[in-house]
């Protein structure tokens, strides 16, 4: 995204600064201030596209050249910011899109948040949950004893996690509980998960599944079942609940 801006802005300010030379006739040193030409290096043909034009300070030696995208990115930043200040609560200017991570943390005051960084960050994300037995009821293996039906606002969205955790260890002594997701879609049954969760015989919870990526898509009307597929020996675990995270992913994607 960061790369997709830089190119923008410099292609943005390069046909306004050629622009202004052209109507000018002069350099726009007083743009920037200490001396700032743009100068053209066609003759160099081993340079790639966006690197044809080299911004130089040539209010001294000439030493201070700006040719890569990151130096030019720079350079446009101090030639945008004599024309417009940093975004804040109370000024209009110049902003930085902020990155799923710094969503994440929510510390940022300066970034701004898109829509698609909002759906994809911890914010984004929806939980699909329900006690599948009772506090203090043993764990049995069967299938879809309860199921959950996907409402509109989740459809298209996708299945990217989900826990599993019991009340009690009841005295198990080996095994493990292990649950499966599986999604019904007009009567057809997929797993959603490719490794189920497994919870061990001294564990109270799990989220080591591992997703199968062709099967999680939501659907409106889509069944969701949460399937016991294994208990612990010795005595069975107490109480189970899962939990499944959704989210919208990109379109396309």
């Amino acid at each position: 995204m960061k790369q997709i801006i830089k190119s923008v802005l410099f292609y943005t300010v390069i046909l306004l600064l050629c622009i202004f030379i052209g109507c000018n006739k002069k350099p726009p040193s007083m743009l920037v201030g200490g001396g700032f030409r743009l100068i053209d290096k066609t003759h160099l043909t081993a340079l790639a596209g966006e690197d044809a034009l080299m911004v130089e300070d040539y209010s001294s030696d000439y030493a201070t050249k700006y040719t890569t995208m990151d130096d030019i990115y720079t350079y446009i930043l101090a030639l945008v910011g004599t024309f417009a200040p940093a975004a804040s609560t109370t000024v209009a200017g110049i902003s930085e899109l902020a990155t799923c991570a710094e969503v994440d943390e929510g510390n940022s005051t300066t970034v701004v948040v898109t829509p698609d960084t909002l759906a994809k960050s911890h914010f984004g994300k929806r939980d699909i949950g329900f006690a599948i037995h009772d506090d203090g009821d043993n764990t049995t293996v069967a299938d879809g004893e309860k199921f959950y039906v996907v409402p509109s606002c989740y459809d298209t969205y996708s299945v990217v996690d989900a826990t599993c955790g019991v009340s009690g260890l009841n005295g198990a002594t080996g095994g493990a509980t292990t649950v499966q997701l599986r999604k019904v879609r007009n009567g057809v049954a997929h797993d959603v998960f490719m490794t189920q969760i497994t919870i061990s015989h001294n564990e109270y919870s799990a989220s080591d599944e591992s997703v199968n990526a062709t099967c999680t898509d939501l659907n409106t009307g889509d069944l969701l079942y949460w399937d016991i597929d294994g208990i612990t020996t010795g005595h069975p675990h107490q109480g189970l609940g899962c939990s499944a995270v959704v989210y919208k992913p990109e379109a396309g994607s």
